[in-house]
Parts: C-alpha cells; structure tokens; sequence
C-alpha cells in the first residue's frame, strides 16, 4: 500500500477522449498532488495528451466494469484525498478552489463530500440537477463497487460520514452535449452492464430503475414504462433513495407525456407516500396540470414544490426541479397569474426577472397581474419596474419594457414608460417602433 501525502489526488478513467482530456486536466494544476489518468483501450490521443500534460497514465484491460477500473487508479494514488471526475466534468469555475479548501480543513471523520451535479446541454444550460461524491478519502476499505452506475461504499457496509456541500460547489457535466450517434453507442453498452448486473441481482429496484433510464434514452417508451414498473414492485416499504426518486419521476413524466392523467395522479400519490420531502413529484403534477389549462390547481402543486425546495434543500433530491429553476418560475408566475392570483404571481416573477431580466413570458404575466389590481395599476407596475430595471434603465430594458406592455395593451403603462426617455429619445423610439409594426403613427 502505497504512504499517502497530504493533497488531492486527481483520477479519472479514460477511452477516446482527446476532445476533453486538455480540459480536464486543466482544473487545480496548482495544488493537486498528482493527476492519474487509466486509459482503458483508447485508439486516438487520448494518452498522448495527458502525458503532455503532466498526468501519470496506466493502462487498464477493458473487462465491462467501471468499478474495477475505478478502482485501479484508486490504487495508484498517492494523495490523502481523493478528486474522481470523469473526463467530460469540471468544477464549476472556482470551486476547485473550495474543494482544496475543504480538503485541508475537514474534520479526519469525514469521509466523503456530497457536492452538486450540474448537467449542461447543447447549449450550455443547465438541464437537470443531482447529487454525487467526487471526492472522498483515500482510504484501503473505501472502493467502487458495480459495474455501472457504481457506488462508493465501504468494505464491512458501515455508511460514509459525508460533508455536505451541495450549496458550494458544483460540478459541471458536458456529456449530454455530446454527438448523438456516440451518445447512441454509449447507451447500448450501458443496458447490456446492466443487464449483467441484472442477473446478479434479480430484485435490485435500482437496476431495474436504471434500464428504465436505458429505453427511455432510446425512445422505446413502452419498454421504459414496463421497466420502472417493475423497479417500483421491488422497491422495499422503507426504501427511499434518490435512485427510488428518479423511477416515480421519470415514470410520471412519461405518462404525463401521453396525457394519463389518471396514471400521473395515482403514481404521485404513491410516491409522496414514499419519498414526501421530493419537490420533483409536486413539480411534475404541477406542470402537467398547468399544461391541460388547470392553472389552479397547476399552481398549487408548482408552489408546493419550491416549498418542500427551500425546507429540505437539494442534496440527495430536486433533480428536475433543481435542473429548471428558471422555466419552473416562470411556470408558477404564468400559472399564477391565469389562476387569477396576482400576489404569487407578482412574488415569483420578481424571483425570476431579478435573475433573467429579460424574459418576456415573465414579465408580461406580471403585467397582466397588476392590470388585474383595481387601484393604481399602472403606478404599482410602474415601480416595480423601476425595482427590476433600476431607476437609470439602458434602453435595452426600456424598450423591453414597452414591448411587454404593448403586448398586452396597457397604453397607460406605454405613457408611463415613454416618461422614462428625453422628448427627442421617445420621439425616436415610437417612430422606430411605428416603422417596425406599422401599428404606431
């Protein structure tokens, strides 16, 4: 057993991965011990690079199992901790910076730190949200184990004493950007790990979670469905984890996709009966309900959701909540609004516009909430923009402005917000705006 230094010691596992390795070796070069790089059969650069760049690179004989490999480059490291990211993953831009900090301070009863999963989309966009250890204590009994889908756990079974530090850093996973056709590849290796895994454990809710993940990524809904079905059966009285979460969500999801109302209902009470702290069920009832035209009830559920949020937090939950904070705020202060309840409607447009000012499904449902006011409206909307925008707006943010309005048809609001501008500077602006929808003299 190799003496362990005090530091972080970077690993990862590696196959074809020339486009990311540079960048994922190029987090905390400054004070990470060493980085460790197991190769396991690339044919591109992928060593080559890393060599470049500093790393130490072995070589590992592919034997379908993530654990093994895993746990190769854990035997190789040197470092007191341990900093396990794959090659699409980076901390989020600082956070290395808490990961070393966390490292040097946490008390030697720690073993691991729970930290935010952020996964990114083609565009960059944050698309869901979890909870996942990617660094933990170098410690001889402390290994992966499963071929996919793997866990950190200890050799006698004793639960890990965790950090939590989901509030604090993040890690941002770029691997659903990536090519479809590889992305396509990658799932048909996953289902048949898993199918191994399977035969192993026949009863395991997880697996069978997990190749309901598998068919739905491949489209084939109905064997999504029969798959989560059966993960739900197995699930023990008392079994309520994050991967029991993901099965009644995804599975809610899919029926609400087909409209079954009466399936999406009765799959959410029995999953709050479970799991009654997951926002992720209030969420999806909510928009679903919002999406069929029941604003009322929709919003209830949306706003039950961010209750259960803001009281039990993110760790271990939330993952499409926390993944879609901007559309679910957006979605509360639209549903809010049509349900004819201006005061939430008005709260969680403010929540969102003070984050993305410029989102005008937003701020045309706060509009229309305060045109809903019977005294002042113009003058009570007026001031909230000035609360949002600043009381020196760029005209970017006045012109974004007077659309909303105008969309709606508030031409007293219009009158207020022309009072923003110069003489010469509304006079420009309605006549640009005359030219560009003939609808202005």
């Amino acid at each position: 057993m190799l003496q362990k230094k005090r530091g972080i010691s970077q690993c990862m596992i590696v196959k074809n991965e020339e486009e990311n390795i540079r960048r994922a070796l190029s987090w905390g070069r400054e004070f990470l011990l060493e980085q460790i790089v197991v190769d396991t059969g690339s044919t591109d650069r992928t060593k080559e690079i890393a060599r470049e760049m500093g790393a130490k690179v072995y070589s590992f004989s592919w034997t379908d199992d993530f654990a093994a490999a895993k746990n190769f480059a854990i035997e190789k490291a040197q470092g007191e901790w341990i900093a396990f990211l794959d090659a699409d993953e980076i901390p989020a831009p600082g956070d290395e910076q808490k990961m070393k900090a966390l490292a040097d301070k946490l008390d030697s009863r720690v073993d691991a730190v729970a930290c935010s999963l952020l996964d990114l989309d083609e565009e960059g966009k944050v698309c869901s949200a979890g909870t996942q250890i990617r660094m933990f204590r170098n410690l001889p009994d402390l290994r992966y184990h499963r071929r996919i889908h793997e866990q950190l756990l200890f050799e006698d079974g004793r639960p890990l004493c965790l950090a939590d530090a989901v509030g604090k850093i993040s890690i941002l996973h770029t691997g659903y950007a990536g090519k479809a056709a590889e992305r396509k590849k990658t799932e048909g290796r996953n289902l048949r790990l898993l199918m191994r895994e399977l035969e192993e454990n026949p009863e395991s809710s997880e697996i069978l979670g997990y190749i309901g993940d598998e068919y739905g990524s491949l489209g084939e809904t109905g064997q999504a469905r029969k798959w989560y079905e059966s993960a739900i059966a197995a699930m023990g009285k008392d079994e309520k984890n994050v991967r029991c979460a993901a099965t009644f969500s995804r599975l809610m999801q899919l029926e609400a996709g087909e409209k079954q109302e009466e399936k999406v209902r009765k799959l959410y009470t029995l999953a709050v009966s479970r799991i009654p702290e997951e926002p992720d069920f209030d969420y999806i009832l909510g928009r679903y309900l919002a999406s069929e035209g029941n604003y009322d009830e929709g919003s209830e559920y949306i706003g039950r959701a961010f209750e259960k949020l803001e009281k039990f937090g993110n760790r271990d939950r939330a993952m499409i909540l926390g993944g879609d904070l901007p559309k679910a705020l957006e979605a509360m202060t639209v549903c809010s609004q049509k349900a004819g309840k201006v005061d939430e409607c008005i709260q969680y447009g403010r929540c969102l516009l003070q984050e993305n000012p410029y989102e005008m499904g937003t701020l045309v449902a706060v509009l229309k909430a305060f045109l809903m006011s019977e005294k002042e409206a113009a003058v009570s909307a007026e001031n909230f923009l000035h609360r949002i925008y600043g009381d020196r707006k760029p005209l970017k943010a006045t012109l974004f402005c007077l659309r909303a309005a105008k969309e709606i048809g508030w031409e007293e609001l219009e009158n207020k917000i022309y009072g923003w501008l110069t003489k010469e500077e509304a006079f420009c602006l309605k006549a640009a705006l005359g030219k560009e929808n003939g609808k202005w003299e």
